[in-house]
């Protein structure tokens, strides 16, 4: 499973994403693919009301050790 996380931008077409729009979208499609990951794609920036960036996701990601296949 290929991950795309963005709040702008949208996942690219027909290349088996899942995406989110928002920090906790992201975590929860992370949790329920974690085991399957073949990609992730993060958007630093996730917008000027958000308290987390693709940064956070990424040191979730570590802290938990998640990592693509």
């Amino acid at each position: 499973m290929k991950l795309y996380l963005d709040d702008w931008r949208t996942a690219p077409r027909g290349d088996g994403f899942r995406s989110a729009d928002n920090y906790a979208d992201f975590l929860a499609l992370l949790d329920k693919y974690r085991d399957c990951l073949e990609m992730v794609d993060l958007d630093y920036d996730l917008g000027y009301d958000s308290l987390f960036t693709g940064f956070d996701a990424l040191k979730y990601m570590k802290r938990h050790e998640m990592k693509p296949a």
